[in-house]
């Protein structure tokens, strides 16, 4: 059942290009009907971005088409993904890859994903929000190059349709500012470093948190700020992400302040302070990384606001 805090909207659509020359994107072109409104809380956006490759072993070296990556601590501890400059412009949108060391982790059974005491879904209670994908009134469905975004069956279908190591995504509205999102995924085809998750606290379409899960059961806590990702949490397997095809999870979004409390299937997987973004929109991304038309299938997005 959907509530109706919303507002009617006007589509913007946002496409990010690379000089030959700096990895800084140009101004976004944007697309958009009469009423445009105000941002986030009249309007949906898209926007295609530059994926981070999963954390490789110790030891590995990975390196792009054109460049290898670099890897820079900011106070000492939160890795920064910078991209070099690449010498082949848009739109072919050459992927670079990362080599970030992480401790080996070990894959233990799969738990149930039964309701737990600790589950911000059942404490809560009813949500202020969600969408069950009636239609699309919420969601400024699209296809492109990089993926096909569709609605059927009451169920939002992300289809990555190349291994070409891009996230793409999508936001909705209106800003959040205090609050816990949940979104309710099932996996197709996949395999290792594929990824789908959530993004939160977006200030404008280039401003952004992602919370992402891969295929093989890694979760990741990142700020993309307009031209690289800010890993705050790395890649880390987890027990509670159930991993591999036709697997569904809940990715669920605490915000409280700076406080930011991140879920796998209702169990708390770990908590960091930030105070990048305090508010913002919130929408939905996928990125193939080993396999064609990769999909997820997305049941359901809620919210609940925080008093």
């Amino acid at each position: 059942m959907q509530k109706s805090k919303r507002y009617l909207p006007a589509a913007f659509m946002f496409i990010i290009f690379l000089s030959p020359s700096c990895n800084l994107p140009l101004e976004p072109t944007i697309t958009s009907t009469p009423d445009t409104g105000a941002a986030y809380t009249a309007a949906a956006q898209t926007i295609a971005a530059q994926l981070t490759a999963i954390s490789q072993p110790e030891g590995s070296t990975a390196i792009s088409q054109t460049a290898e990556s670099t890897l820079q601590p900011t106070n000492g501890t939160t890795p920064t993904e910078t991209f070099p400059p690449t010498s082949t412009p848009m739109p072919t949108r050459t992927p670079l890859l990362t080599d970030t060391p992480t401790p080996t982790a070990t894959l233990s059974p799969s738990p149930s994903p039964d309701l737990s005491a600790e589950d911000p879904a059942v404490r809560l209670g009813a949500p202020d929000w969600e969408d069950n994908f009636q239609d699309t009134t919420n969601w400024p469905i699209y296809t492109d190059d990089h993926v096909e975004m569709r609605l059927a069956d009451e169920a939002l279908y992300m289809k990555a349709l190349n291994p070409d190591k891009y996230e793409a995504w999508m936001l909705s509205w209106p800003f959040l500012t205090d609050f816990y999102l949940e979104v309710t995924a099932t996996l197709g085809e996949c395999s290792g470093a594929d990824r789908y998750g959530l993004l939160a606290r977006a200030s404008d379409p280039m401003h952004a948190y992602l919370f992402g899960f891969t295929c093989d059961g890694k979760y990741a806590l990142r700020y993309w700020n307009g031209n690289s990702f800010r890993a705050l949490i790395g890649w880390t397997f987890s027990e509670f992400i159930l991993a591999g095809k036709d697997q569904t999870n809940r990715l669920g979004f605490l915000a409280e302040g700076a406080k930011i409390s991140l879920y796998a299937n209702g169990h708390l997987l770990g908590e960091i302070s930030d105070e990048t973004s305090l508010q913002g929109a919130f929408g939905l991304f996928v990125g193939a990384f080993t396999t064609p038309n990769f999909t997820v299938k997305i049941e359901k997005v809620a919210y609940w606001e925080l008093p």
